[in-house]
């Protein structure tokens, strides 16, 4: 696969998952408000993006 971006989202609250991009090394770009319904109620997800050229 020929990618040039790389994207994972992860519940704002979630920091088992939040780990695993900054331990890879993938930059935070920033929070969505009210990106999904989990349970019952909403969640803020954190962007998580890594270049080819990083």
């Amino acid at each position: 696969m020929d990618l040039n971006r790389v994207e994972i989202r992860v519940a704002d609250e979630n920091i088992k998952s939040r780990a695993i991009p900054e331990r890879l090394g993938f930059i935070n770009e920033g929070k969505v408000q009210n990106a999904e319904w989990l349970y019952d109620h909403y969640v803020d997800h954190i962007i998580y993006s890594k270049l080819r050229e990083d």
